[in-house]
């Protein structure tokens, strides 16, 4: 089951933050990353506060996806 915990979203940059718990019991957070409504990249970590800072990041333009 993927149950989605948070949106942060800037200008054209948008991070969904999800708790995915299909192939583990204790789940794994999951960061999808869009730009201009296209999805750039998934992102998988082990912890919220994790996926919420690399969210923040990546709409406020800190880091990039090449």
């Amino acid at each position: 089951m993927k149950d989605q915990y948070h949106t942060f979203s800037n200008e054209n940059r948008k991070a969904e933050v999800f708790l995915d718990t299909t192939t583990k019991s204790k789940g794994v957070w999951l960061v999808e990353c869009f730009e201009d409504e296209k999805l750039a990249k998934v992102f998988e970590g082990v912890s919220e506060s994790w996926a919420e800072s690399l969210s923040d990041e990546w709409v406020m333009g800190q880091i990039s996806i090449l």
